[in-house]
């Protein structure tokens, strides 16, 4: 028994978690595999040896965030 369309289904329980937890974690995979593999046939310059996030405070904003980096 079909009660909701599956439209409205989408943008009730699926599009925002889907748009803002799955999609950008999904692409981060997909960048960290991208250099992994160009760093290990050596298409990086300066090659790198460490992927990680760098997690950042600003007491006066009071305000917190992240972002990825790779350390040479």
């Amino acid at each position: 028994m079909k009660i909701m369309d599956s439209e409205v289904f989408y943008k009730k329980y699926i599009e925002k978690d889907f748009e803002e937890q799955y999609v950008p974690k999904l692409f981060e995979t997909i960048c960290r595999q991208y250099l992994i593999r160009m760093n290990k046939a050596g298409k990086m310059k300066p090659v790198f040896e460490r992927i990680g996030k760098y997690y950042y405070d600003n007491p006066s904003t009071y305000t917190n965030g992240e972002f990825d980096a790779v350390w040479v």
